[in-house]
């Protein structure tokens, strides 16, 4: 058995009459020949720059010999932002297959990652280990364990970025000074000519940071008003924004993240998008994209889910068995809060859960545009 020996407990039941008769247990071995089963886990999965991350390696069954696992390094950190600690029981070969021993008699060991401290502004950053098979044991946890790493100045003093590193001339962000670290109570684009292969490529590689166990659909919508984010009348944390505001998506812009999603997005093509009138060299005849998110959409039809999302009034109530939409405005969401953080670099994370019970990683949908 994977949880160890078995204990067998047996009751005379023939005698009944003698109140002395007893029964007796049995106590059966692990067999020998049986492989340990290898689970992994991260204590905390969010840490911030010249702190450590820990992986704990865990078996069950047989714990009599050592047993030397196999694991693979990976994700966005390069080879420079961290250090693995206590070298005298592990082998350290960055991005290759690395190894932990197990000391006999004892189910676990764990390894420190220390993640290294310096002055550049990176953005959030990935490392994930990964379980490789062996003849020696099984694989418990299939999936990569993935850690995230903050930049140091993240939480005591945001900076406040330059606009130009988020905001040119074929791409305008709304509030155009965005604070890393913070979460966002509004964000909308403006595609000055934007081309999209570059739009693609910049998502692409955003999404790479997306961890969630829900299959979301990220998507765009049209704002009158990019301070406000009023749709036809409609303001955030009116009655009916939800419908107002997905019946202005973006028909040709589809992105899935996270569960069991693929996560790359259409060739939808936003740019140069002038109202039908009007001078197109005015502001105002630009459109104002903002972005929303249908956490939890699995393999459903967009079309369809967002007319039951507009029956259940956008309700977050069973947010586990149903989708409910997100906005960038936070007044528009259930409970009226901020679902969207700034890493830094423009690159933006989708919360998917309601907060009061989400961990506020805001990684369950993570994009960039530029």
């Amino acid at each position: 058995s994977s949880l160890g020996p078995i204990t067998k407990v047996y009751k005379n039941i023939y005698d009944i009459y003698d109140s002395n008769t007893k029964g007796f247990t049995e106590t059966i071995p692990e067999p020998k020949n049986s492989q340990p089963d290898v689970t992994l886990y991260l204590s905390q999965r969010t840490v911030k720059e010249g702190q450590d991350l820990t992986f704990t390696f865990t078996r069950r069954g047989d714990i009599t010999q050592e047993l030397k696992v196999t694991y693979r390094i990976g994700g966005t950190a390069g080879k420079d932002d961290y250090q693995i600690g206590d070298q005298s029981n592990q082998s350290n070969q960055s991005n290759q297959s690395s190894s932990i021993t197990i000391p006999a008699n004892q189910k676990r060991n764990e390894i420190k990652i220390k993640t290294q401290s310096d002055v550049l502004v990176e953005g959030l950053e990935t490392l994930e280990l990964s379980l490789e098979t062996s003849n020696d044991y099984t694989v418990g946890t299939t999936n990569p364990v993935q850690g995230f790493i903050q930049d140091t100045n993240v939480s005591n003093n945001p900076p406040t970025l330059d606009p130009k590193a988020i905001t040119g001339e074929k791409l305008k962000t709304y509030p155009e000074q965005l604070t890393q670290g913070a979460d966002l109570s509004k964000l909308s684009y403006q595609f000055l000519d934007y081309n999209s292969p570059t739009v693609r490529a910049k998502l692409d590689s955003a999404l790479n940071l997306t961890n969630s166990v829900f299959t979301n659909f990220l998507g765009l919508y049209e704002v009158d008003d990019p301070n406000t984010g009023a749709v036809n009348g409609f303001f955030p944390g009116d009655p009916g924004y939800a419908e107002a505001a997905l019946s202005r998506r973006v028909q040709n812009f589809y992105v899935k993240a996270g569960g069991s999603a693929t996560n790359i997005t259409t060739n939808g093509v936003f740019a140069k998008n002038p109202t039908p009138e009007g001078n197109p060299s005015t502001i105002n005849d630009v459109r104002y994209l903002a972005p929303f998110l249908i956490a939890n959409i699995g393999s459903k039809d967009i079309t369809a889910e967002i007319g039951e999302i507009i029956k259940r009034s956008n309700s977050s109530a069973e947010y586990q068995d149903k989708s409910v939409a997100y906005f960038s405005f936070g007044a528009a969401n259930p409970g009226g809060m901020s679902q969207i953080k700034h890493f830094g670099n423009g690159i933006f994370g989708f919360e998917d859960l309601p907060l009061n019970v989400s961990d506020r990683d805001f990684n369950d949908t993570v994009f960039s545009f530029g």
